[in-house]
């Protein structure tokens, strides 16, 4: 799962405050395999994993709203999910293709964030929906029916993990407080009446706000990027490319700190899962990447570096595990990430910088 698929549901956690929160791993691990292992049983084999990820954003949408269980954010993240999914098939393989969708959807996920938090939420998502099947070339090989099969079928499963969810909820007797607290944050919604959220949208495209000069960097970069990964499915663009997904953000200084974390934790996971698989056998390692990514998402929230350390375990072991060469790449994937935070970096001051970079500590 992308980092801003992840905080497109998230908010960042109080200062000071830094305890893992197991419930966003648990229910991350369960929704990758219960939608995963539904088109797999369905004979998808690899693309399955695109059903996986369908489930996590609509299990992920459900949960993390205020108050009850939302079925409505679940089935709405679902249904952008599979919009991406269906784009991605359209352009896999054609790299001017690719590379003008990534474009586009970079620019709306830039300016979307113009339309407040709701609004800004959905344009990462569609982002990551996009991203993530175009970059791993989850859809080749299938038609469109067979693509729009396997997002319903994770779609369905997600929807089943909300459900039961929801029902455990009622049984601890959990759903009265947070339908409380949905009704609290309603009226607190309701009593502001703002403009018109795509008015605002708008409104920056047109002018070249911030969000609209953020998107453009990202397009420019992104779909330079997928454009070139389409061309020769090189692993080291892919890498690279998904650091420079990852660690460009709105302004220098969140970029920084991003690229700081992001290469510290690449650098660390390497490392470990480097050394480990010096003397423990492949399928031993795996599992250990699948564990550490686990960990990972609990600590998503409150330890960005400590969530890269997982996620960089289980490529590492992954990918190792088919050659055993876990040192190579673990070697790869820290040049890879340095290089893909360096672009970012550069693209804050170099695309269309803002005038004024807000500074946030």
């Amino acid at each position: 799962m992308s980092d801003e698929a992840v905080s497109a549901g998230t908010a960042a956690p109080p200062a000071g405050k830094a305890s893992p929160n197991p419930k966003i791993g648990l229910f991350a691990a369960i929704s990758l395999f219960a939608g995963g292992g539904a088109a797999l049983a369905a004979g998808y084999g690899e693309a399955s994993l695109a059903a996986g990820l369908t489930a996590v954003f609509v299990v992920g949408a459900a949960v993390v709203v205020p108050g009850p269980v939302s079925y409505r954010a679940g089935l709405a993240s679902g249904l952008v999910a599979m919009a991406g999914l269906m784009l991605a098939n359209l352009t896999t393989g054609v790299p001017v293709a690719a590379g003008l969708a990534m474009a586009a959807v970079s620019i709306l996920t830039g300016v979307s964030r113009a339309g407040g938090r709701a609004i800004g939420a959905i344009g990462m998502l569609l982002g990551a929906a996009y991203f993530l099947p175009a970059a791993i070339n989850l859809t080749v090989g299938l038609d469109a029916g067979r693509t729009a099969e396997l997002g319903l079928i994770g779609l369905g499963s997600g929807v089943v993990i909300v459900f039961v969810f929801a029902w455990i909820e009622r049984l601890r007797g959990l759903r009265s407080t947070r339908q409380e607290e949905a009704e609290s944050l309603k009226e607190a919604r309701s009593s502001k009446d703002g403009p018109n959220p795509l008015a605002l949208m708008w409104k920056s495209l047109l002018s070249g706000g911030p969000e609209a000069r953020y998107g453009i960097r990202r397009g420019v970069i992104l779909g330079i990027a997928m454009a070139a990964y389409q061309v020769g499915d090189n692993h080291n663009i892919f890498w690279v490319m998904l650091t420079m997904f990852a660690v460009l953000q709105p302004d220098a200084s969140l970029t920084w700190t991003r690229a700081i974390k992001r290469s510290a934790g690449t650098i660390i996971g390497a490392l470990l899962i480097g050394a480990l698989g010096q003397f423990l056998p492949p399928k031993v390692v795996v599992g250990l990447g699948v564990a550490a990514l686990i960990v990972g998402l609990s600590w998503y929230k409150s330890n960005y570096a400590i969530y890269v350390a997982g996620t960089t375990i289980l490529t590492v072991s992954i990918f190792g595990a088919i050659d055993g060469g876990f040192a190579t790449w673990a070697g790869l994937r820290v040049i890879d990430t340095v290089i893909g935070a360096t672009i970012a970096i550069a693209a804050g001051y170099l695309i269309l910088p803002d005038k004024r970079q807000p500074s946030t500590g």
